[in-house]
Protein backbone atom coordinates (compact mmCIF):
# COMPACT_ATOMS: atom_id res chain seq x y z
CA UNK A 1 0.00 0.00 0.00
CA UNK A 2 1.11 3.52 -0.82
CA UNK A 3 1.80 6.66 1.01
CA UNK A 4 -1.07 9.10 0.52
CA UNK A 5 0.39 12.84 -0.74
CA UNK A 6 -1.36 14.40 2.45
CA UNK A 7 0.61 12.35 4.68
CA UNK A 8 3.30 14.82 4.72
CA UNK A 9 5.20 13.89 8.10
CA UNK A 10 8.47 12.81 8.59
CA UNK A 11 9.76 8.81 9.24
CA UNK A 12 10.06 8.18 12.83
CA UNK A 13 13.97 8.62 13.98
CA UNK A 14 15.49 4.89 14.54
CA UNK A 15 14.93 4.65 18.21
CA UNK A 16 11.89 5.44 17.97
CA UNK A 17 10.90 3.60 15.40
CA UNK A 18 12.52 0.84 16.88
CA UNK A 19 10.88 1.17 20.48
CA UNK A 20 7.25 1.04 18.30
CA UNK A 21 8.33 -2.15 16.72
CA UNK A 22 8.99 -3.60 20.22
CA UNK A 23 5.98 -3.08 22.05
CA UNK A 24 4.25 -4.11 18.45
CA UNK A 25 6.26 -7.32 19.02
CA UNK A 26 5.41 -7.68 22.78
CA UNK A 27 1.50 -6.08 23.04
CA UNK A 28 0.21 -6.91 19.70
CA UNK A 29 -1.12 -4.43 17.89
CA UNK A 30 -4.02 -2.41 19.43
CA UNK A 31 -7.15 -2.44 17.03
CA UNK A 32 -8.36 0.69 18.64
CA UNK A 33 -5.81 3.05 17.28
CA UNK A 34 -6.10 1.90 13.52
CA UNK A 35 -3.96 2.74 10.44
CA UNK A 36 -6.04 5.51 8.55
CA UNK A 37 -6.49 5.42 4.84
CA UNK A 38 -8.33 7.82 2.26
CA UNK A 39 -8.51 6.87 -1.38
CA UNK A 40 -6.78 3.46 -1.07
CA UNK A 41 -3.70 4.80 0.30
CA UNK A 42 -2.10 5.20 4.03
CA UNK A 43 -3.58 8.42 5.24
CA UNK A 44 -2.19 8.07 9.30
CA UNK A 45 -0.28 5.51 10.70
CA UNK A 46 2.27 5.00 7.79
CA UNK A 47 4.67 4.25 10.71
CA UNK A 48 2.84 1.43 12.30
CA UNK A 49 1.99 -0.21 8.81
CA UNK A 50 5.62 -0.59 7.91
CA UNK A 51 6.58 -1.75 11.48
CA UNK A 52 3.73 -3.65 11.33
CA UNK A 53 4.98 -5.73 7.92
CA UNK A 54 8.48 -5.93 8.98
CA UNK A 55 6.82 -7.90 12.46
CA UNK A 56 4.11 -9.58 9.90
CA UNK A 57 1.46 -8.47 12.08
CA UNK A 58 -1.98 -8.26 10.89
CA UNK A 59 -2.93 -4.24 11.80
CA UNK A 60 -6.47 -2.63 12.08
CA UNK A 61 -7.29 -0.67 8.89
CA UNK A 62 -10.23 2.12 8.37
CA UNK A 63 -10.92 4.39 5.30
CA UNK A 64 -11.31 7.71 5.79
CA UNK A 65 -14.61 9.71 5.27
CA UNK A 66 -14.60 13.22 3.99
CA UNK A 67 -13.78 15.89 1.36
CA UNK A 68 -9.55 16.48 0.95
CA UNK A 69 -10.26 19.22 3.01
CA UNK A 70 -10.94 17.37 5.76
CA UNK A 71 -8.62 14.87 5.09
CA UNK A 72 -5.99 17.13 5.65
CA UNK A 73 -7.26 18.67 8.48
CA UNK A 74 -7.55 15.10 10.09
CA UNK A 75 -3.81 14.53 9.29
CA UNK A 76 -2.84 17.95 10.93
CA UNK A 77 -5.00 17.14 13.71
CA UNK A 78 -3.84 13.87 14.19
CA UNK A 79 -0.08 14.64 14.76
CA UNK A 80 0.23 17.78 16.45
CA UNK A 81 1.65 15.92 19.12
CA UNK A 82 4.53 14.44 17.10
CA UNK A 83 7.58 14.54 18.67
CA UNK A 84 8.98 17.48 16.02
CA UNK A 85 11.08 20.63 16.62
CA UNK A 86 10.01 23.92 14.86
CA UNK A 87 12.18 23.61 12.04
CA UNK A 88 10.61 20.14 11.05
CA UNK A 89 7.55 22.08 11.12
CA UNK A 90 8.95 24.25 8.89
CA UNK A 91 10.61 21.98 6.25
CA UNK A 92 6.78 19.75 6.53
CA UNK A 93 5.50 23.43 5.64
CA UNK A 94 7.47 24.95 2.74
CA UNK A 95 6.59 20.87 1.68
CA UNK A 96 2.58 20.96 1.88
CA UNK A 97 1.82 22.70 -0.76
CA UNK A 98 -1.68 20.68 -0.76
CA UNK A 99 -2.43 22.54 2.92
CA UNK A 100 -0.68 25.28 2.02
CA UNK A 101 -3.26 26.02 -0.72
CA UNK A 102 -6.13 25.24 1.38
CA UNK A 103 -5.15 28.07 4.03
CA UNK A 104 -5.20 30.03 1.66
CA UNK A 105 -8.78 29.36 -0.27
CA UNK A 106 -10.07 28.85 3.50
CA UNK A 107 -8.77 33.11 4.37
CA UNK A 108 -10.23 34.05 1.05
CA UNK A 109 -13.77 32.40 1.14
CA UNK A 110 -13.98 34.11 4.87
CA UNK A 111 -12.86 37.56 2.97
CA UNK A 112 -15.92 36.96 0.92
CA UNK A 113 -18.46 36.11 3.45
CA UNK A 114 -17.61 39.16 5.08
CA UNK A 115 -17.77 41.13 1.88
CA UNK A 116 -21.09 39.93 1.05
CA UNK A 117 -22.47 40.28 4.18
CA UNK A 118 -21.45 43.88 4.65
CA UNK A 119 -22.99 44.26 1.17
CA UNK A 120 -26.39 42.68 2.10
CA UNK A 121 -26.30 44.64 5.42
CA UNK A 122 -25.67 47.97 3.11
CA UNK A 123 -28.73 46.55 0.69
CA UNK A 124 -26.62 48.22 -1.73
CA UNK A 125 -27.22 45.06 -5.00
CA UNK A 126 -25.39 46.83 -7.38
CA UNK A 127 -22.10 47.23 -5.58
CA UNK A 128 -22.70 43.72 -4.21
CA UNK A 129 -22.82 42.47 -7.97
CA UNK A 130 -19.16 44.16 -8.29
CA UNK A 131 -17.78 42.95 -5.61
CA UNK A 132 -18.84 39.61 -6.23
CA UNK A 133 -17.12 39.53 -9.63
CA UNK A 134 -13.84 40.44 -8.13
CA UNK A 135 -14.09 38.20 -5.66
CA UNK A 136 -14.70 35.41 -8.07
CA UNK A 137 -11.38 36.75 -10.08
CA UNK A 138 -9.19 36.65 -6.85
CA UNK A 139 -10.04 33.35 -5.91
CA UNK A 140 -8.38 32.22 -9.25
CA UNK A 141 -5.86 34.71 -8.51
CA UNK A 142 -5.08 33.12 -5.29
CA UNK A 143 -5.42 29.49 -6.64
CA UNK A 144 -2.45 30.29 -8.86
CA UNK A 145 -0.32 31.88 -6.31
CA UNK A 146 3.00 30.41 -5.77
CA UNK A 147 3.29 28.74 -2.94
CA UNK A 148 4.66 30.65 0.56
CA UNK A 149 5.34 33.81 -1.94
CA UNK A 150 6.36 36.79 0.56
CA UNK A 151 7.06 39.28 -2.34
CA UNK A 152 4.23 38.09 -5.00
CA UNK A 153 0.67 38.27 -4.05
CA UNK A 154 -2.73 38.89 -5.81
CA UNK A 155 -2.90 41.57 -8.49
CA UNK A 156 -6.31 41.91 -9.37
CA UNK A 157 -7.51 43.52 -5.60
CA UNK A 158 -5.23 45.31 -3.30
CA UNK A 159 -7.05 44.33 -0.36
CA UNK A 160 -5.94 40.81 -0.89
CA UNK A 161 -2.94 41.69 -0.08
CA UNK A 162 -3.55 43.10 3.08
CA UNK A 163 -4.66 39.54 3.75
CA UNK A 164 -1.23 37.87 2.61
CA UNK A 165 -0.15 38.90 6.83
CA UNK A 166 -2.82 37.11 7.47
CA UNK A 167 -2.20 33.90 5.58
CA UNK A 168 1.26 33.33 6.58
CA UNK A 169 0.16 33.80 10.26
CA UNK A 170 -2.44 31.40 10.18
CA UNK A 171 0.20 28.73 7.91
CA UNK A 172 2.84 29.72 10.87
CA UNK A 173 0.25 28.22 13.54
CA UNK A 174 -1.19 25.24 11.60
CA UNK A 175 2.44 23.82 11.10
CA UNK A 176 3.66 24.79 14.96
CA UNK A 177 6.75 27.31 13.35
CA UNK A 178 7.21 30.78 12.64
CA UNK A 179 6.98 32.56 9.16
CA UNK A 180 11.12 33.01 9.61
CA UNK A 181 11.51 29.31 9.52
CA UNK A 182 9.42 28.69 6.57
CA UNK A 183 10.95 31.08 4.52
CA UNK A 184 14.46 29.50 5.59
CA UNK A 185 13.57 26.40 5.00
CA UNK A 186 12.24 27.06 1.66
CA UNK A 187 15.68 29.08 0.66
CA UNK A 188 17.29 25.84 1.88
CA UNK A 189 15.41 23.49 -0.33
CA UNK A 190 15.62 25.48 -3.74
CA UNK A 191 19.76 26.15 -2.67
CA UNK A 192 20.71 23.66 -0.49
CA UNK A 193 18.23 19.76 -0.46
CA UNK A 194 20.87 18.02 0.97
CA UNK A 195 20.90 20.25 4.45
CA UNK A 196 17.01 20.69 3.70
CA UNK A 197 16.73 16.83 3.99
CA UNK A 198 19.09 16.91 7.45
CA UNK A 199 16.36 19.27 9.02
CA UNK A 200 13.96 17.05 7.92
CA UNK A 201 14.78 14.19 9.84
CA UNK A 202 15.87 16.63 12.78
CA UNK A 203 19.58 16.25 12.34
CA UNK A 204 19.71 19.98 12.27
CA UNK A 205 17.64 22.69 12.86
CA UNK A 206 17.28 25.75 10.40
CA UNK A 207 19.35 27.58 12.62
CA UNK A 208 22.49 25.19 12.36
CA UNK A 209 21.27 25.11 8.61
CA UNK A 210 21.95 28.49 8.26
CA UNK A 211 25.51 28.40 10.20
CA UNK A 212 26.36 25.74 7.83
CA UNK A 213 25.64 27.04 4.91
CA UNK A 214 27.49 30.27 6.11
CA UNK A 215 30.42 27.65 6.05
CA UNK A 216 30.38 26.42 3.38
CA UNK A 217 29.84 29.57 1.15
CA UNK A 218 32.61 31.13 3.38
CA UNK A 219 35.31 28.41 2.58
CA UNK A 220 34.20 28.42 -1.01
CA UNK A 221 35.19 32.48 -0.77
CA UNK A 222 38.44 31.42 0.76
CA UNK A 223 40.13 28.76 -1.39
CA UNK A 224 39.02 31.03 -4.64
CA UNK A 225 40.46 33.99 -2.99
CA UNK A 226 43.77 32.05 -2.06
CA UNK A 227 43.93 30.18 -5.79
CA UNK A 228 43.65 33.79 -7.02
CA UNK A 229 46.58 34.83 -4.48
CA UNK A 230 48.78 31.26 -5.74
CA UNK A 231 48.43 32.01 -9.63
CA UNK A 232 50.96 35.39 -8.83
CA UNK A 233 54.31 33.39 -10.09
CA UNK A 234 56.72 36.40 -9.68
CA UNK A 235 54.96 35.93 -5.45
CA UNK A 236 55.22 32.79 -4.87
CA UNK A 237 59.36 32.61 -5.85
CA UNK A 238 59.91 34.83 -2.26
CA UNK A 239 56.38 33.25 -0.65
CA UNK A 240 55.25 30.72 0.23
CA UNK A 241 52.50 29.66 2.51
CA UNK A 242 50.85 26.40 2.76
CA UNK A 243 47.36 24.64 4.11
CA UNK A 244 49.43 21.95 5.80
CA UNK A 245 51.02 21.06 9.35
CA UNK A 246 54.53 22.02 10.15
CA UNK A 247 55.10 18.07 10.05
CA UNK A 248 54.46 18.26 6.10
CA UNK A 249 56.19 21.39 5.85
CA UNK A 250 59.48 20.81 8.04
CA UNK A 251 59.95 17.67 5.10
CA UNK A 252 60.15 19.63 1.92
CA UNK A 253 61.62 22.66 3.43
CA UNK A 254 65.49 23.55 4.66
CA UNK A 255 65.28 26.69 6.07
CA UNK A 256 68.27 29.72 7.19
CA UNK A 257 66.22 29.98 10.37
CA UNK A 258 62.96 29.77 11.90
CA UNK A 259 61.00 32.68 13.71
CA UNK A 260 57.51 31.66 14.65
CA UNK A 261 54.90 32.37 18.05
CA UNK A 262 53.51 28.83 18.58
CA UNK A 263 49.85 29.04 20.50
CA UNK A 264 50.79 29.39 24.44
CA UNK A 265 47.92 27.17 26.41
CA UNK A 266 48.80 24.44 28.24
CA UNK A 267 47.19 21.71 26.02
CA UNK A 268 49.52 23.25 23.15
CA UNK A 269 52.91 22.36 24.83
CA UNK A 270 53.61 19.15 22.92
CA UNK A 271 54.33 21.14 19.80
CA UNK A 272 57.71 22.80 21.07
CA UNK A 273 58.63 19.32 21.29
CA UNK A 274 57.30 17.54 18.05
CA UNK A 275 58.97 21.45 16.46
CA UNK A 276 62.65 21.18 17.73
CA UNK A 277 62.73 17.76 16.62
CA UNK A 278 61.85 18.59 13.31
CA UNK A 279 64.17 21.58 13.45
CA UNK A 280 67.27 19.56 13.86
CA UNK A 281 69.14 20.72 10.70
CA UNK A 282 67.84 24.48 11.03
CA UNK A 283 71.02 26.74 12.18
CA UNK A 284 68.56 29.92 13.74
CA UNK A 285 65.38 28.56 15.78
CA UNK A 286 63.72 31.51 17.57
CA UNK A 287 60.72 30.38 19.43
CA UNK A 288 58.51 32.99 21.62
CA UNK A 289 56.91 31.22 24.01
CA UNK A 290 54.95 32.50 28.11
CA UNK A 291 56.46 32.24 31.07
CA UNK A 292 53.79 29.84 32.49
CA UNK A 293 54.95 26.59 31.14
CA UNK A 294 58.84 27.89 30.19
CA UNK A 295 59.85 25.40 32.40
CA UNK A 296 58.50 22.51 30.68
CA UNK A 297 59.35 23.80 27.05
CA UNK A 298 62.67 24.23 27.86
CA UNK A 299 63.08 20.79 28.90
CA UNK A 300 60.85 19.47 25.60
CA UNK A 301 63.23 21.65 23.13
CA UNK A 302 66.58 21.52 24.43
CA UNK A 303 66.24 17.66 24.56
CA UNK A 304 66.63 18.32 20.66
CA UNK A 305 68.35 21.58 19.93
CA UNK A 306 70.84 24.05 21.70
CA UNK A 307 69.95 26.03 23.90
CA UNK A 308 71.94 29.66 23.52
CA UNK A 309 69.71 32.37 25.01
CA UNK A 310 66.66 33.81 26.18
CA UNK A 311 65.70 37.05 24.32
CA UNK A 312 63.38 39.49 26.29
CA UNK A 313 60.37 40.46 23.83
CA UNK A 314 59.07 43.84 24.86
CA UNK A 315 55.38 44.14 24.70
CA UNK A 316 53.83 47.79 23.90
CA UNK A 317 54.29 50.78 26.54
CA UNK A 318 51.72 50.13 29.39
CA UNK A 319 50.32 46.71 28.28
CA UNK A 320 49.81 44.61 31.05
CA UNK A 321 49.10 41.13 30.68
CA UNK A 322 48.39 40.00 34.08
CA UNK A 323 48.68 35.84 34.84
CA UNK A 324 46.48 35.84 38.06
CA UNK A 325 48.16 32.68 39.23
CA UNK A 326 51.59 34.01 39.28
CA UNK A 327 50.10 37.32 40.43
CA UNK A 328 52.43 39.08 38.02
CA UNK A 329 51.90 41.47 35.60
CA UNK A 330 53.91 41.03 32.68
CA UNK A 331 55.44 43.38 30.50
CA UNK A 332 57.57 41.11 28.16
CA UNK A 333 58.03 37.66 26.49
CA UNK A 334 60.64 35.38 26.08
CA UNK A 335 62.14 34.33 22.70
CA UNK A 336 63.75 30.92 23.37
CA UNK A 337 66.81 31.07 21.13
CA UNK A 338 68.75 28.06 19.90
CA UNK A 339 71.65 27.27 17.65
CA UNK A 340 75.50 27.88 17.42
CA UNK A 341 76.35 31.75 18.02
CA UNK A 342 77.15 32.91 14.60
CA UNK A 343 76.91 36.78 14.94
CA UNK A 344 76.60 39.15 18.04
CA UNK A 345 73.12 40.14 18.66
CA UNK A 346 71.35 42.21 21.00
CA UNK A 347 68.94 40.18 23.82
CA UNK A 348 66.20 42.87 23.89
CA UNK A 349 63.77 43.24 21.18
CA UNK A 350 60.87 45.60 21.23
CA UNK A 351 57.06 45.93 19.95
CA UNK A 352 55.89 49.79 19.07
CA UNK A 353 52.25 48.33 19.34
CA UNK A 354 49.93 46.07 19.56
CA UNK A 355 48.21 44.16 16.85
CA UNK A 356 45.78 42.01 17.22
CA UNK A 357 43.71 42.77 13.96
CA UNK A 358 44.08 39.92 11.96
CA UNK A 359 44.41 37.27 14.40
CA UNK A 360 43.76 37.45 18.51
CA UNK A 361 47.35 35.90 19.09
CA UNK A 362 49.01 38.28 16.50
CA UNK A 363 52.21 40.13 17.16
CA UNK A 364 53.21 43.53 15.70
CA UNK A 365 54.97 44.18 12.39
CA UNK A 366 57.71 46.08 14.06
CA UNK A 367 58.20 43.72 16.59
CA UNK A 368 58.87 40.65 14.41
CA UNK A 369 60.61 43.19 12.44
CA UNK A 370 63.28 43.88 14.94
CA UNK A 371 63.64 39.53 15.35
CA UNK A 372 63.88 39.64 11.56
CA UNK A 373 66.84 42.09 11.49
CA UNK A 374 68.71 41.13 14.53
CA UNK A 375 68.60 37.17 13.52
CA UNK A 376 68.68 36.88 9.43
CA UNK A 377 70.44 38.82 6.92
CA UNK A 378 69.23 39.69 3.44
CA UNK A 379 68.07 36.69 0.93
CA UNK A 380 67.93 34.18 4.01
CA UNK A 381 64.56 32.25 3.90
CA UNK A 382 63.15 32.44 6.88
CA UNK A 383 60.20 29.79 8.20
CA UNK A 384 57.20 30.19 10.49
CA UNK A 385 55.10 26.91 10.41
CA UNK A 386 52.48 28.76 12.79
CA UNK A 387 51.53 31.70 10.15
CA UNK A 388 48.39 33.03 12.43
CA UNK A 389 47.90 36.15 10.39
CA UNK A 390 51.31 36.21 8.55
CA UNK A 391 52.78 38.85 10.36
CA UNK A 392 56.13 37.12 10.50
CA UNK A 393 55.90 37.06 6.65
CA UNK A 394 55.37 40.35 6.74
CA UNK A 395 58.45 41.15 8.16
CA UNK A 396 60.24 39.00 6.29
CA UNK A 397 59.28 40.29 2.97
CA UNK A 398 59.90 44.07 4.19
CA UNK A 399 63.29 43.30 5.19
CA UNK A 400 64.38 41.66 1.79
CA UNK A 401 64.13 38.56 3.03
CA UNK A 402 61.84 35.49 1.70
CA UNK A 403 59.93 33.55 3.58
CA UNK A 404 57.84 30.10 3.80
CA UNK A 405 54.80 29.37 6.70
CA UNK A 406 52.12 27.26 7.13
CA UNK A 407 49.05 26.84 9.11
CA UNK A 408 46.47 24.39 9.48
CA UNK A 409 43.83 26.98 9.59
CA UNK A 410 42.35 28.05 5.56
CA UNK A 411 41.68 31.00 6.74
CA UNK A 412 45.07 32.10 8.25
CA UNK A 413 46.64 30.66 5.22
CA UNK A 414 44.61 32.89 2.99
CA UNK A 415 44.73 36.24 5.38
CA UNK A 416 48.57 35.36 5.34
CA UNK A 417 48.95 35.71 1.81
CA UNK A 418 46.56 38.74 1.27
CA UNK A 419 48.93 40.27 3.61
CA UNK A 420 52.49 39.26 2.74
CA UNK A 421 51.12 40.27 -1.13
CA UNK A 422 50.39 43.25 -0.34
CA UNK A 423 53.66 44.18 1.06
CA UNK A 424 55.50 42.61 -2.18
CA UNK A 425 54.00 44.68 -4.45
CA UNK A 426 54.34 48.13 -2.25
Amino acid sequence: MLKHKFNIFPLMQPDDYNRLKDDLSSNGYDPKNPIYTYHGEILDGWNRYRACGELNIQPAYREFTGTDAQALNFVMRTNKRRNLNSSQWAVIAVEAEEIINGIRIEIDIERREKIRESMVSNKNASKEKQISQLIDESVTDVLSAPVLSQSEGPKTIGEMQRNEHRTDQKIAATFNTNRTYINEASRLRNDKPEIFEQVKRGEKTISQAKKEVTRIEREIAIKDRAAELKSITEFESVCSIRHCGYNELMATVKPNAIITDPPYPKKFIYLYDSLAELSKEVSIVAVMCGQSYLPEILTLMTRHLKYRWTMAYLTPGGQAVQQWVSKVNTFWKPVLLFGDAIEWIGDVTKSNSNDKDFHPWGQSESGMIDLVNRLTSPNDLICDPFVGAGTTGVAALSQGRRFVGCDIDLDCVTKSLERCKAVFHK
